[in-house]
């Protein structure tokens, strides 16, 4: 069990698990059907339904994340639309430390789990696959069934 607050208007649907402590602002819409876990922050207006998993996330207004996807360890801007099975992937697979663009140089993290960092009014496609540690310039629209590899300016690989 875990600790959910929520702003006004907001609706809990049935179905909705909460492990770790979730702050929904105003308005928004949750589950049904949906695990919540670890320290999760949704902005007001933002729709998180059947079969999402959230895990310490930290999400803008207006984001909608409809049905059957995941974010893990990831911040996601304002008026993000997930496609329908979205993942933003959090996890290595051979359990290494991430790196990640910054500065124009590519980092090392000092984190086995860094999800994504998606800017404002990002639309991805159904199916997208987020891989870990990327970063997604505010206005990017991928195609569904898309493995996101990169940044935009030149899909750098950057695992």
């Amino acid at each position: 069990m875990g600790a959910l607050r929520v702003g006004d208007g907001t609706v809990i649907m049935p179905g909705v698990a909460v492990e770790g402590t979730v702050w929904a602002g105003d308005g928004c819409r949750i589950g049904p059907n949906c695990h919540l876990r670890g320290y999760v922050s949704l902005g007001n207006n933002c729709v998180v339904g059947q079969g999402v998993e959230l895990k310490n996330c930290i999400i803008g207004d207006g984001t909608l994340i409809p049905h059957l996807s995941y974010a893990g360890d990831s911040i996601i801007g304002n008026d993000v639309n997930f496609g329908a099975g979205t993942v933003c992937s959090n996890f290595r697979h051979d359990g290494g430390e991430h790196k990640m663009m910054a500065g124009g140089r590519l980092e090392f993290t000092g984190r086995n789990k860094l999800g994504a960092v998606i800017g404002s009014h990002v639309r991805l496609g159904a199916n997208t696959v987020v891989l870990p540690g990327r970063v997604i310039s505010p206005g990017t629209w991928t195609r569904p069934g898309e493995v996101f590899t990169g940044d935009v300016n030149g899909r750098m690989e950057i695992s």
